[in-house]
């Protein structure tokens, strides 16, 4: 015969139980407070986790969209807004659990269960093939804005572009190390796309190997001039060049702009002297993400600054890292300071300098740059920021690095 265990209070003396009880009546007034705060504390915390979900296995994904449909997690559906999948841990040989031909197709809650959802990001996607019903699903989101690609390769250019338009309010994109197969040189859409425009307001990329240029031209066939925010980082010679082709068919509507270049490929300045920002004559804010001070990307620097000398900029942004004090009293910088002195005095409100230490270059840059910039520095416009990360500037250029 199979005997239950009693629960621990049953089985306690009488005379235990009443001093028990006693106190929890005497102290009931506490003890609610214990319980309400309690239950705040949990709400807030399952709060937080679907307010910026971030799904890491099939399972995570399932029990994730069962909680939004239980009965009881309505207000959960309000929170969530921004929505990650991330196929495996950065570095990993193991296949994204993403990539699998048995992944589900529904990997986004449906629109009644996250009707103020506007980011979604997939992290190593490599799908083999996307199912009809996840683009049923994409399209119905309409509250969708954001779409971030982390680390994803495509089979053809037609199943990327199809998700771009399945999005019909979509207005910012970010590639981060995305790869497609298909003929060089090319980049195409579906027929049922062909005519349509792309209207992003802004546009993030970020790779150190595919052939950009063709994404370019897709992107100006399709109307898409209208970018008012452009980031492209850890661009070589070839594709800095189409990027700036790019960023010269935008025209006065770019506003901010945040252009990075990868170790030179030729050692030749002239190879990155294609960006040229006089047609975008209402820009506020450019930022050069670069990886030292030597005087290759100094000259490129204050080429590109001279183009912009009739913007109204009034920020200007570095990221790099420094050698040495000597650096910045070379002649590139001799000419990038006059520039900063004497070609935005009415709309230059800030320099800012992100400077990333190892143990290759300088620890703390803030001495020099307040040194070579003390006109900057006087007036309270210059910040220089110290990022202490271990081999931070090959971080930056290794193309698995972590982005999100």
């Amino acid at each position: 015969m199979h005997h239950t265990s009693k629960p621990l209070a049953a089985v306690l003396p009488a005379e235990i139980k009443h001093e028990i009880f006693s106190y929890l009546a005497e102290d009931r007034i506490s003890l609610c407070r214990f319980a309400h705060v309690h239950r705040s504390w949990t709400d807030s915390a399952q709060y937080e986790l679907f307010k910026n979900a971030r799904i890491t296995s099939a399972h995570g994904l399932q029990s994730a969209l069962g909680i939004l449909a239980s009965e009881h997690s309505s207000h959960l559906r309000y929170a969530v807004a921004e929505w990650t999948l991330r196929g495996k841990i950065p570095g990993s040989t193991a296949r994204s659990w993403l990539s699998s031909e048995d992944a589900p197709g529904e990997w986004l809650p449906a629109p009644n269960l996250a009707p103020r959802l506007h980011s979604v990001r997939f992290q190593h996607w490599d799908p083999p093939r996307i199912k009809p019903s996840f683009f049923d699903r994409l399209f119905k989101l309409t509250s969708l804005t954001e779409l971030h690609l982390h680390d994803c390769s495509f089979k053809s250019t037609q199943t990327l572009s199809d998700l771009f338009f399945y999005i019909p309010h979509l207005g910012s994109l970010t590639l981060f190390g995305v790869r497609w197969d298909g003929p060089r040189g090319e980049f195409t859409s579906s027929d049922w796309t062909a005519d349509r425009p792309l209207n992003l307001h802004t546009l993030r990329i970020r790779t150190p190997r595919a052939d950009y240029g063709p994404f370019f031209r897709w992107l100006v066939q399709h109307k898409c001039v209208g970018v008012r925010h452009l980031e492209v980082t850890m661009f070589d010679h070839q594709n800095a060049r189409q990027a700036g082709w790019y960023v010269e068919k935008l025209g006065p509507g770019l506003e901010e702009l945040v252009f990075g270049l990868c170790l030179p490929a030729t050692g030749e300045p002239w190879a990155y002297d294609q960006m040229n920002l006089q047609n975008n004559r209402n820009l506020r804010s450019l930022s050069f993400d670069i990886h030292d001070a030597q005087p290759f990307f100094s000259h490129w620097i204050y080429k590109v600054l001279g183009s912009a000398a009739k913007s109204p900029l009034r920020t200007i942004a570095f990221s790099l890292s420094l050698l040495s004090r000597d650096v910045l009293f070379s002649t590139p910088w001799e000419v990038i300071h006059d520039a900063l002195m004497t070609d935005w005095k009415g709309t230059l409100r800030q320099v800012a300098v992100t400077h990333h230490a190892d143990w290759r270059f300088m620890e703390d840059a803030k001495p020099a740059f307040f040194e070579r910039f003390p006109e900057l520095a006087r007036r309270g416009m210059l910040s220089v920021y110290n990022v202490e990360t271990e081999d931070s500037a090959a971080t930056r250029r290794r193309p698995n690095a972590e982005y999100f």
